[in-house]
């Protein structure tokens, strides 16, 4: 795994570590535990979108997934971490393989306004157009408001606090 703890930005707090120093609402670490062991591939870079998206394999198969970082802003999802989500599904229609969004966030980041609120309007498009093309699995972390619960809704399977894809 790699090295990645903090929120972009931010220390975290020795209370939200793990015993092993780890930060287990790493969207990172959980894009990791998802994958195959080192078949990560970022599609998008760890910034303070608030969002993580990534290409890898599951079992071997190739796979698209995002994770929201409830580290930002409570998780929060602004235009830039709507982007990275529509980057995970472009790719997922593209190949023809499934998605998966691991979501904990507090919704659309509302002081971007209209901005943002049309953003999260881009993934339910995404998700939309993705329907009957490929799986879309939704794994709900953490608290998920606004577009972060209805996007699981969209999803063709949800799991609630599936605890083998958190890091």
């Amino acid at each position: 795994m790699t090295a990645v703890l903090d929120a972009p930005g931010q220390k975290t707090p020795a209370a939200d570590r793990a015993s092993d120093g780890s930060v287990p609402r790493d969207p990172q670490a959980r894009l990791e535990a998802l994958f195959d062991p080192g078949s990560l591939s970022l599609l998008t870079p760890a910034d303070d979108s608030g969002v993580l998206s990534g290409t890898g394999t599951i079992d071997g198969m190739p796979a698209a997934a995002f994770a929201s970082d409830p580290r930002v802003q409570g998780g929060a999802t602004g235009s830039a971490g709507c982007e990275a989500i529509v980057a995970a599904y472009d790719y997922a229609i593209g190949a023809g393989a499934p998605i998966i969004g691991l979501w904990h966030s507090g919704g659309a980041r509302l002081r971007e306004g209209v901005e943002s609120l049309h953003a999260v309007g881009t993934v339910f498009a995404a998700m939309t157009l993705a329907s009957g093309k490929v799986p879309q699995i939704s794994v709900v972390l953490g608290p998920a408001a606004g577009g972060a619960a209805y996007g699981p809704a969209l999803a063709a399977s949800l799991s609630p606090g599936l605890t083998s894809c958190a890091a």
